[in-house]
């Protein structure tokens, strides 16, 4: 579980290398930039009505950015509409879950979680849509569909039918709330807060359509998210519900998964899992922090499942009030990047396994605080499929240095603590990456990363979705392309932040994306009081068709061909410098081998955005003699000599 309470750790991390007798690190180092670790010590907690209007305003910020529905250009790059506002602008708390889909005729159904501006929170918050006809979009607004039941954090299923099913959870009558209506698009949306049972703990649903004949429902949430009571001996466990008639029935309900039941993890958390389906196969993908990152599949429905560990945590069963991660057991607490609990899971069209999620780095400097994450460390979007077997995911997307000047130039935030360098979203500066197919299953990934360029008047740096494109399996990615158009484009992106992109998985001869956008960094239930005041206006929901042309006029990089300068001083005997220079985000990782081929240093690989990055390694303790330098990215090394004196 990750607790809410916030506490300030200010941390000096240097990303340089420095180079022992004999030393194996597992724990990658952070950009050179001061970092503040967040400790959470409360959980999120949807049920109450926490949300406030702050009297407070910041000049400029408190205005939407639009209110129309109407399809626009924006210069030559892509089409945007307007399609709904929202005053709680929080859409999830990891995984983005199923809330835009592009059926086979043409149409779209989005839906977010929405309130009116002057709604009570606690009362007036449900489900937002909008819908697309094939011609036109609805008139965007705000409201909602369940006008008797509060909801959030909804997801929308449409079966084969025809029939439109959201499931959200809900505090008026406690537990899930399934809303539906037989005809996509139209009609009266019909309330059933009861079919789900009544489990007031029940929260963060997603759900998708599946089966051979395309009418079941399959859906998961966490069974105590919203308090500290046991279920299936877990706190916040993942249970699995099913109906194989459009949502009427479920005789499958809350059933929890023995493959990551209690002899396996202790719980999970908010949303650190979704779902897919492809006829009769499901896929699950749940992880959080402090737990593997797993693959449950099933063949037949859900009737039975397999598992598979894609990154396994080093400790089992890991308490963080009572442990401390300490993976060298050196009796300090380490730092080490992990998946940051928003993995999505997805079956192109052959039926194969895609699965892509974020990197964040933790510690956990004592028993009693619980885990902390440092929000701008330098992680990055990772992916995986299932013909990598056991096969470590790869790393295909970070921020990027937009300037060129070899620096990702990041916003310290606030002295007082009251923000940071960007938004919080409980994650790294890369996070909530989704997925989308074409007809010949090239596959294309959206994320919202750090602009660099973007507006820091508010002493705080803003992020944009980026979509990258693969047209081999994943071999080689598009660089990335922002969809937020800039003023020059027509419209507002040097001071705007975009966030809670969510990709259609069909994607034809456009990449279609919903996402959040104002003009304020994080959210406006964050604890930090800064960020609460300037996010008081509605946020926009924003819909963008990406054509894919655009896509692959940025450039398909098909192999890293990085650069490694000589080291500087040449012979050394203390400190020398060299440069490693990256097209892309990559992995890089960096060796000092003897004269016989013995290592005498290594460094486990670690992510760098792209740009030039500066390598210091100190030399004083070596003895005199030459030594190589070798430089890893993906498939490529580069080796240089040099010389200690």
């Amino acid at each position: 579980m990750k607790r809410f309470t916030l506490l300030i750790l200010t941390t000096m991390m240097s990303a340089t290398l420095f180079a022992q007798s004999s030393v194996n690190s597992d724990v990658k180092l952070l950009p050179s930039n001061p970092t503040a670790l967040i400790r959470f010590t409360a959980k999120p907690d949807p049920s109450i009505g926490e949300f406030k209007m702050p009297k407070a305003s910041v000049p400029g910020i408190n205005q939407p950015s639009g209110s129309s529905a109407t399809l626009k250009t924006s210069g030559l790059r892509e089409s945007e509409a307007i399609i709904g506002n929202t005053i709680y602008d929080l859409q999830t708390n990891r995984a983005i879950g199923n809330r835009f889909l592009r059926n086979s005729d043409g149409t779209m159904s989005a839906i977010w979680t929405t309130l009116c501006e002057g709604g009570n929170s606690g009362t007036d918050r449900g489900t937002g849509y909008n819908y697309y006809d094939g011609t036109a979009w609805l008139p965007a607004d705000c409201h909602k569909i369940e006008p008797l039941n509060r909801a959030g954090f909804p997801n929308i299923a449409i079966t084969a039918t025809g029939k439109e099913v959201v499931l959200a959870h809900s505090s008026t009558n406690g537990g899930m709330l399934l809303t539906s209506r037989p005809t996509k698009g139209t009609g009266a949306w019909t309330e059933d807060p009861t079919i789900l049972g009544n489990f007031p703990d029940d929260t963060w649903s997603h759900l998708v359509a599946g089966g051979a004949d395309g009418n079941s429902l399959h859906a998961i949430w966490n069974a105590s998210g919203v308090s500290s009571n046991e279920y299936c001996g877990q706190l916040s466990p993942v249970v699995y519900s099913r109906s194989l008639d459009q949502g009427v029935t479920w005789p499958i309900l809350r059933q929890c998964l023995a493959l990551i039941d209690t002899p396996f993890y202790l719980g999970f958390s908010a949303e650190d899992y979704s779902i897919d389906s492809h006829g009769d196969s499901v896929a699950i993908l749940v992880g959080d922090w402090t737990t593997d990152l797993v693959l449950l599949k099933s063949a037949d429905n859900g009737d039975t499942w397999t598992k598979q560990i894609i990154l396994e945590f080093y400790q089992p069963l890991y308490d963080e009030l009572t442990m401390t991660i300490d993976t060298d057991a050196d009796g300090t607490a380490d730092i080490i990047p992990v998946p940051d609990g928003d993995g999505r899971v997805y079956f192109d069209n052959t039926g194969m396994i895609h699965v892509v999620f974020s990197e964040v780095f933790i510690s956990d400097l004592d028993d009693a605080g619980g885990v902390g994450y440092y929000p701008d460390a330098d992680g990055g979007i990772w992916y995986w499929n299932e013909s990598m077997g056991s096969g470590a995911p790869i790393l295909i997307a970070a921020a990027e240095d937009l300037n060129g000047d070899g620096i990702l130039n990041y916003p310290v935030g606030s002295a007082a603590g009251d923000y940071y360098g960007s938004g919080t979203y409980g994650g790294g500066l890369s996070i909530q990456p989704t997925m989308g197919f074409d007809a010949s299953n090239n596959m294309f990934v959206s994320y919202a990363t750090y602009d660099e360029t973007a507006d820091t008047l508010l002493g705080a740096g803003h992020r944009h979705v980026y979509v990258i494109g693969s047209y081999d399996g994943g071999v080689s990615w598009s660089a990335p392309f922002d969809i937020v158009p800039t003023i020059a484009e027509g419209g507002d992106g040097e001071f705007q932040e975009a966030v809670f992109a969510c990709m259609a998985k069909r994607v034809d001869g456009d990449i279609h994306i919903i996402y959040q956008r104002d003009q304020g960094p994080g959210h406006s239930l964050s604890n930090l009081p800064t960020e609460v005041e300037w996010n008081t206006a509605p946020s926009d929901i924003v819909y963008v068709a990406v054509t894919q042309g655009d896509l692959t006029s940025t450039g398909i990089i098909s192999s890293v061909s990085f650069s490694v300068s000589q080291n500087l001083p040449n012979p050394v005997n203390g400190q020398t410098i060299f440069n490693v220079t990256l097209p892309k985000a990559s992995q890089v990782g960096v060796r000092l081998i003897d004269v016989v081929g013995q290592d005498v240093f290594a460094l486990k690989t670690s992510n760098y955005s792209s740009g030039q990055h500066a390598i210091n390694l100190d030399c004083s303790k070596l003895t005199a003699g030459v030594y190589f330098y070798e430089v890893t990215v993906g498939n490529e090394k580069v080796t240089k000599k040099m010389i200690v004196e």
